[in-house]
């Protein structure tokens, strides 16, 4: 009494305020279910409309309506109800329904009711299986057979399994009255628990193929990483993470798995080095997948359609697949940069471990020395004052020991696995007017830019960064039918269909 007096004297209840007492009134009454009285529930759409909160047109048909439906599903006690108000009559008989509601509004049924010539409104007449076919709780695409026929059953026996006026015994008043509510109860009960039971399988199936997916399997794992300290410039973190995001992106094309590193995982093993201790750690602790790449955090993939032929590998029994040419690593004058060790694949066996351990203690500490003369003296094009570089150590193994790894060892010139950014970023409008996608570099590396080591990045690296990655993610774009607007500039337009 206080709330409804609330509503029909007070002007300024904030909107708020009169959505929580809608909320608790609704509650009341679904948790009393038979125990409140038809003139409560009549009351609560007659105070709502003259109420000055809410507003009385669409809000006050809705309103009516929504109590009506609750009132069918809630007043099991009550023998027998008759509700008239102009062209819309309800009889109800403790959870029978003898004939179809309207809506608030005369204008038209519902379009979940069949309107036919045996539905007039005022007749009286069974039609609970219409509304047990129309508006069973249980959907039957959700549930396993068994629970389908057992909630059909209980669906029958609400109407024909229900004892009717004849069949229960001769009380009067109030005993009569409470069979009714029993029976109305115990089948409620029973129709709870088979949706019960059913919801529990149905989330224990969804749970099932959460915990055990069915996926792709790796084709290879993807290493790359960065130092473990910030990068000096913000300019810097955000490069590495739009580098980030590309192998993200290629992976998901390319059923591959990404990790990236940010720590040092064994002491004295720092910067270049640092990368392998974490081959030989994944290659141990992951032996189902085949092949493994690692590329530098500074290099980018510009041709996502672009698919690594790892079986080709594999069937000519090649082990390392480094990016170089053969005359300048293994010729009468070698060149310290005529391979690229920021980006290689290394098939995961007995031969790739050994051969990245040996690559490895070249770089110790200890041994730096002595590794630095072997390298001056080998590689005569490299600056004499570096400490062990490991592009230099992996030149200098090769040739050492060409009789035992060349069978093993594949230097790929036949498509750009490695691109030297100078010579690229000019040139991706070239590539998309001639339409040859043969020509696009697979992987665009920008060595030497230093863009999270050092203090400040040249404007041509940062540019140039920028067009390589615009270029590669217009390639992910392109699925949702955007671009970019060219490729200076992070702005997105739709794609065009010339492009």
């Amino acid at each position: 009494s206080f709330f409804f007096f609330l509503f029909e004297n007070s002007a300024s209840v904030p909107t708020e305020a009169s959505q929580c007492v809608l909320l608790w009134f609704a509650r009341d009454l679904l948790d009393s279910r038979g125990s409140m009285t038809i003139g409560k529930v009549l009351a609560m759409p007659f105070y709502l409309g003259r109420s000055k909160v809410l507003p009385s047109g669409i809000v006050y048909k809705f309103v009516i309506f929504l109590t009506v439906l609750v009132s069918l599903w809630s007043l099991s006690s009550f023998n027998s109800i008759d509700i008239s108000s102009q062209n819309r009559s309800i009889k109800v008989s403790g959870r029978s329904v003898q004939i179809v509601l309207a809506t608030a509004s005369a204008e038209k049924i519902p379009a979940t009711f069949e309107h036919n010539e045996s539905l007039q409104l005022g007749r009286t007449q069974d039609v609970s299986n219409d509304l047990k076919r129309k508006h069973s709780p249980l959907q039957q695409q959700d549930l396993p057979t068994e629970h389908i026929h057992e909630t059909q059953r209980s669906a029958d026996g609400l109407t024909r399994s229900r004892p009717g006026e004849d069949d229960l015994p001769r009380r009067d008043g109030a005993d009569r009255g409470q069979a009714r509510r029993e029976s109305s109860d115990n089948l409620f009960k029973q129709e709870k628990a088979i949706r019960f039971r059913g919801y529990k399988q149905m989330n224990a199936r969804l749970l099932q193929e959460l915990q055990h997916p069915q996926q792709l399997p790796l084709q290879f794992m993807l290493v790359t990483g960065e130092r473990p300290h910030p990068c000096k410039t913000s300019l810097g973190s955000q490069i590495v993470l739009k580098s980030y995001k590309n192998k993200v992106d290629y992976c998901n094309l390319h059923s591959c798995k990404v990790w990236f590193i940010l720590e040092t995982w064994e002491e004295g093993f720092a910067g270049t080095w640092a990368r392998y201790p974490v081959l030989l750690r994944l290659m141990r602790s992951n032996p189902s997948i085949e092949w493994f790449m690692w590329m530098d955090a500074d290099a980018i993939f510009t041709d996502l359609n672009f698919s690594i032929p790892f079986q080709t590998y594999s069937s000519w029994g090649k082990n390392l697949i480094i990016p170089g040419y053969w005359q300048e690593v293994y010729g009468e004058i070698p060149d310290w940069v005529g391979l690229n060790a920021g980006i290689f694949l290394i098939r995961n066996c007995l031969w790739s471990y050994k051969f990245l351990h040996k690559w490895q203690l070249m770089g110790l500490p200890e041994s730096r020395e002595k590794v630095r003369n072997a390298l001056n003296a080998e590689l005569k094009s490299r600056p004499r004052e570096w400490d062990p570089d490991d592009q230099s150590v992996l030149i200098y193994l090769l040739r050492k020991t060409k009789h035992e790894t060349g069978d093993q060892v594949f230097l790929e010139s036949g498509y750009i696995l490695h691109g030297y950014w100078d010579f690229i970023v000019d040139k991706y409008e070239d590539f998309l007017s001639e339409g040859r996608r043969d020509q696009w570099p697979f992987v665009t590396h920008f060595c030497g830019c230093n863009f999270c080591g050092g203090d400040t990045i040249s404007q041509r690296c940062h540019l140039g960064f920028d067009r390589a990655f615009h270029f590669a993610n217009n390639q992910m774009l392109a699925l949702v039918n955007l671009q970019h607007l060219n490729l200076n500039t992070s702005l997105l337009s739709p794609l065009s269909h010339s492009t």
